[in-house]
């Protein structure tokens, strides 16, 4: 089996992170109201992982025929498990490429440990009928400080 490797090929700046943030904030607070109203986004947030566990959790014991499409739980969730990775870590919006293609991802490029990424999107794509409601916590319990730079 050989051995996964990526190159980050940029660094999202300030502006590409804001245009993302548009486009992914309607999803995110479409699940908010639905599933924690009493939540207030208004402010802007500043999520935590218990907090985005009960979103996803919510969303997978809903059985209502409205439900929120599964792309619309990772568009929200995603963009908001990467806006908690850039707050707690030293990972940052990027670009990267692996032999599938580009994605979008949250990476670190460090001489140690060595260069780190986490796909947030498809973090929470994989997860969709995964019966575990601490998905994003048991991220942090799993996962060093310093392989994330926190």
């Amino acid at each position: 089996m050989s051995k996964y490797t990526f190159e980050i090929t940029h660094f999202l700046s300030d502006r590409e992170v804001a245009e993302l943030e548009a486009e992914c904030a309607p999803s995110f607070q479409m699940l908010n109201r639905r599933y924690m109203p009493d939540v207030d986004l208004s402010q802007g947030y500043t999520p935590e992982p218990e907090y985005l566990d009960l979103v996803r959790t919510s969303w997978l014991v809903d059985e209502e025929s409205d439900r929120p499409e599964h792309t619309a739980l990772v568009e929200g969730l995603g963009f908001a498990f990467g806006k908690l990775l850039q707050q707690r870590t030293a990972l940052r919006w990027c670009v990267a490429r692996d032999s599938d293609g580009a994605f979008l991802t949250m990476g670190r490029m460090d001489e140690n440990p060595a260069k780190v990424s986490v796909p947030v999107f498809s973090y929470v794509e994989k997860r969709e009928k995964l019966m575990n409601g601490e998905v994003f916590s048991d991220f942090f319990k799993q996962l060093s400080p310093d392989v994330l730079g926190a």
